[in-house]
């Protein structure tokens, strides 16, 4: 692509604004027509969500798109054409954001022009993206909703993964401060201010370690109606699913994630825990 001066043009050129000054919401468009890119801006021309308006850049092929994200940590959205340089290209592309590059909070759109080459439902099932669209019924506002929609979405992704790397960096402090602290006491304290952080309930909370000459687990604080069980073996609280958790985070020293709950480990001279979370458990 060219501008007024004839020069090419790859991406645009704008640089990242710095952290926590960012004054737009960045989308990325990926296809090999120039008509699709002017079109896209054309539609989505003075959209503003959340006092934040659009700004775009451009790639014209898979391997541009790829290249540009791992150049650019702020794309927040990004509409790839499926056929590019091949007739899978946009899918290819897809899959490398969330397995090479690991990034799960840009979100996908796909669009294409021959629906054919790529069917929807195969599409939807196989691939982690946000949302598929034929090229045709992209109206404005069917474009508006869907880059609206992907927007936000990104934007509650990118609030739960910096709630969740602030509390990795508490977990990981709190190794440091077990160490000078008694610690039953100490562990005690931690439940209550996880699940205060955490808009929990002080239930289903439980720090446990290794005892240091078996593999025995021992609870060191708990909270709620695990209370009856600080300093007492893990296996006496009687739930298989915590005691499964708690023993995978240990083996593994790291923190797992899960749909009803989040175990983080902590580890400090001489102590290896972990930080039970039930995140089913919700204030009334």
């Amino acid at each position: 692509m060219q501008d007024d001066n004839g020069d090419t043009l790859i991406f645009a050129p704008e640089e990242d604004a710095p952290k926590g000054e960012r004054k737009y919401w960045h989308i990325l468009i990926a296809d090999d027509d120039e008509e699709i890119h002017a079109v896209t801006k054309l539609a989505l021309a003075g959209v503003e969500l959340d006092h934040r308006t659009l700004k775009f850049s451009h790639a014209y092929s898979g391997e541009q798109a790829l290249q540009f994200l791992q150049a650019h940590s702020d794309v927040a959205l990004i509409l790839l054409d499926v056929v590019m340089e091949s007739e899978d290209s946009g899918l290819q592309v897809a899959r490398q954001i969330r397995e090479e590059l690991g990034n799960d909070e840009v979100r996908i759109v796909l669009r294409t022009g021959q629906p054919g080459y790529a069917p929807e439902e195969r599409v939807i099932l196989n691939y982690d993206i946000n949302d598929y669209k034929t090229k045709t019924e992209l109206n404005r506002v069917k474009l508006l909703t869907s880059v609206v929609s992907s927007l936000r979405s990104y934007q509650q992704i990118r609030t739960i993964n910096e709630s969740r790397r602030g509390l990795e960096k508490i977990v990981n402090a709190a190794a440091n401060l077990m160490e000078r602290h008694n610690i039953y006491n100490f562990s005690e304290g931690v439940v209550t201010q996880l699940a205060s952080l955490l808009g929990l309930n002080p239930e289903g909370l439980l720090c446990v370690r290794q005892h240091v000459d078996s593999e025995e687990i021992l609870v060191l604080g708990a909270a709620g109606h695990y209370a009856k069980g600080i300093q007492r073996p893990l296996g006496a609280i009687n739930d298989a699913k915590i005691m499964r958790y708690v023993k995978d985070c240990l083996a593994q020293q790291q923190h797992l994630y899960f749909d009803d709950a989040s175990v983080f480990f902590i580890q400090g001279k001489g102590i290896k825990a972990a930080a039970y979370i039930d995140s089913s458990q919700r204030p009334c």
